[in-house]
Order: C-alpha cells, then sequence, then structure tokens
C-alpha cells in the first residue's frame, strides 16, 4: 500500500500494514515498561539567522527531549488515500496508530480501518487488508523482529512479515531526525506564520544519485545507516525527495509535507505530516492473545 517513512521502508501492498505509522522526522520509541512521555526542553532558536542544516540539528535535539509526539499524517499516491493518527516517541522504536485507508479505482467502495502497537522488537497489527490467510482466524497479528521468518519462505504469509519486520528492525529514529542533512540543497525559505505560530520554512531535495556517498561530517549519521536509505530509495523506484519543513522557535517540528517521485507500481507518493502534543504518554498493550496470531520464527 505505500510506506510511511518513505525512503527508509520499501512499499509494500498488503494492507494497512503496509502503511507503517512512522514519519519523516519522528519514529516511534517507548520505554520498556512501554509507557513514556515527559516534557523536555531547549534553547530558543534565532528564526531570521539560523542556517538550514543547523535548525534540522537544534530540531533533532528538541524532539528527542520531548520524547513523545502526536502524529497526524495525510498519504497519498495512485492506488490508496490514507490517515494516520499516532503518538509516538522520538528515540527508539514504539508506536500506537490507528489508520484509515481508501483505495483508489473503486477496488474498496467503504474505507479499510486498522491499528499498529511496536514495542520494539514486539510489533502487532490488525490489517483488515491482509488476506485472511495470513491471519490464521485471528484479527492480530505479532512478530518478533528480532526474530523473523526467513524472506525466502515459500509460504507467501511468512515472506511478507518477513519483509514488513525487516523494514521495521532496520529504521533508527534517532537518525531518522537527522536525514534532512542529507539534502544537498538544504535551504531557508523564510520565516512565516503558520498556525499562529512563527516559523522558519526550510526545503530541500535529494535524488539517489545526488544523495552523498558518506555521512556530513559532524553529523552523527552513521554509514550503515545512509547505504540504508539508499538501497531503500532504490528499491522504492524513488527517483526524487523533495519536503518542505516548518520548525518553531523551541525547535520543535510543527510540519513536514514531502513529495516522493517515484517510478514504481503506486506512483508518486505525498505525505503532510502535522506534529503537536508533544510529551503525550505513549501506551503499549498487548491485544487479546486469542485474538493474535504469533508468525513463527525461522
Amino acid at each position: 500500500m505505500g510506506q510511511g517513512s518513505s525512503a527508509a521502508r520499501p512499499a509494500r501492498r498488503a494492507g494497512l500494514a503496509a502503511l507503517a505509522a512512522v514519519t519523516f522526522l519522528v519514529t516511534a520509541a517507548c520505554s520498556s515498561s512501554g509507557t513514556v512521555g515527559e516534557s523536555g526542553s531547549g534553547a530558543e532558536l534565532d528564526l531570521g539567522t539560523v542556517s538550514a542544516a543547523d535548525a534540522v540539528r537544534a530540531a533533532s535535539a528538541a524532539q528527542i527531549a520531548k520524547h513523545t509526539v502526536r502524529v497526524r499524517s495525510f498519504y497519498s499516491n495512485k492506488l490508496v488515500d490514507q490517515t494516520v493518527d499516532a503518538v509516538e516517541s522520538t528515540e527508539r522504536a514504539a508506536v500506537v496508530s490507528t489508520n484509515t485507508a481508501q483505495q483508489k479505482g473503486g477496488s474498496s467502495p467503504s474505507p479499510q480501518h486498522g491499528e499498529l502497537r511496536l514495542d520494539y522488537p514486539v510489533l502487532y497489527i490488525d490489517d483488515p487488508g491482509l488476506p485472511a490467510r495470513f491471519l490464521h482466524g485471528k484479527q492480530w497479528a505479532k512478530l518478533d523482529l528480532d526474530h523473523l521468518p526467513p524472506g525466502d519462505s515459500s509460504d507467501d504469509g511468512l515472506a511478507f512479515y518477513a519483509r514488513l519486520g525487516a523494514s521495521f528492525r532496520n529504521d533508527d529514529p534517532k537518525q531518522n531526525l537527522l536525514f534532512p542533512l542529507l539534502y544537498p540543497d538544504l535551504r531557508r525559505v523564510g520565516v512565516e506564520s503558520r498556525n499562529g505560530q512563527q516559523v522558519l520554512h526550510i526545503e530541500g531535495s535529494v535524488t539517489p544519485q545526488t544523495l552523498p556517498a558518506t555521512p556530513p561530517p559532524g553529523s552523527g549519521m552513521t554509514q550503515a545507516y545512509l547505504d540504508g536509505r539508499r538501497k531503500a530509495m532504490t528499491d522504492t523506484q524513488v527517483t526524487k525527495d523533495t519536503f518542505d519543513l516548518w520548525i518553531g522557535r523551541n525547535g520543535l517540528v510543527t510540519e513536514v509535507k514531502e513529495t516522493h517521485a517515484s517510478s514504481g507500481p503506486t506512483g508518486d507518493v505525498t505525505n503532510d505530516v502535522l506534529q503537536s502534543d508533544w510529551g503525550t504518554p505513549l501506551v503499549v498493550t498487548a491485544p487479546p492473545a486469542d485474538q493474535t496470531y504469533v508468525v513463527p520464527a525461522s
């Protein structure tokens, strides 16, 4: 159906789980107890003078300090429109999200509603778009991201879960926060008033050819992460990523608009991500065991 953290996640066609509730600048996280969320603080940005790169670095630190954020995203490609409502964290992989998807072209006249719960390494998905044989009579599927089924399995359900799980396992929230630093034309647009708040508008674009070969010096980004993003862009047939980003004086990102030009089967992707309610408690709970199919590991 598409992907949430666009270039970071391979395109997957089967069901709402294909669009994990993960955003461009924040992905999910949760403490081992299953609950996080306290306020953080940081120095104010001088929106009139701060460089685009320094603003992104400051936003990374400010968002991590807040621990969690409420995210609402509006995602579209030529196959589906989807809305994701989530509470996510900015520290490590976990999320609670609800998803509503409407297939285009009349193939599914009624919207489909699903849910995703992640507290690494355990992922639960409730996805009415999945084939019934993938769920074995249950409502939920449970994956252990550290012990996935073999990707080359002859069982198409297990092969799907292997691909889905790998896309989550390979995601690094803190590295994702720094991804805009890879855009070679990262630049200020200017200070704007948006939703009653003064914000700095930043934009940039990148192609597989212009993605740097090595992480920017001093960025804190790893080579493995960069290589993974490059591979993901190739796998999803992305030809160009563009984004617009709005950062407040407190260093917190209020909105991200993304466009991913792709020659793949989903066509071009747009994603508008709104972020608010920083520090919102995130509680990840397991669904009823008798309603959950436990995906076997390799």
